[in-house]
């Protein structure tokens, strides 16, 4: 099965990130835009070149990995929980569960807020949401497979 989303509904897509002309990167980004070789486009609307918030993408991926459906008021603080462990266990790896800013300097990363989340109410996806404690109980299945084979290849 395709995985499906819709982000139309949440705050994150009504407001992308615009590049300003006095930007480190703009002439980068521009090539870029003329070459149709990057998520920064141009707003038909406003003119502007602007980019999809990159957190959007990313939780229709975290998702699958988190099990949820999507994020609703009810759910943010289990998705805030479910992040927080992914990186605290190693489930998620390097910049997996940050959130990537734009600024000045480029794109930066720091930790998910419960107000970063409320941005994303209205995502939908179709993955189905499982208890928290089913989830746990793959997480740690699936560290404990892991284990096992680090141990079995250190023995060859």
């Amino acid at each position: 099965m395709a995985l499906t989303y819709d982000w139309s509904e949440t705050e994150a897509w009504k407001n992308p990130f615009t590049l300003e002309k006095h930007h480190l990167y703009y002439d980068t980004i521009m090539a870029s835009v003329e070459d149709n070789d990057s998520s920064w486009y141009k707003d038909e609307e406003t003119g502007n070149i602007v980019c999809t918030q990159p957190i959007l993408e990313a939780m229709t991926w975290w998702c699958m990995s988190l099990d949820l459906c999507g994020v609703t008021e009810k759910n943010v603080d289990e998705w805030l929980f479910r992040i927080k462990y992914a990186r605290k266990v190693g489930w998620f790896k390097g910049k997996e569960g940050l959130l990537q800013e734009w600024e000045t300097e480029g794109w930066t990363h720091r930790d998910i807020t419960l107000d970063d989340l409320l941005t994303l109410v209205g995502l939908k996806v179709n993955v189905a949401t499982i208890s928290r404690s089913k989830w746990l109980k793959r997480v740690q299945e699936h560290q404990v497979r892991k284990v096992m084979w680090e141990v079995e290849n250190e023995q060859s």
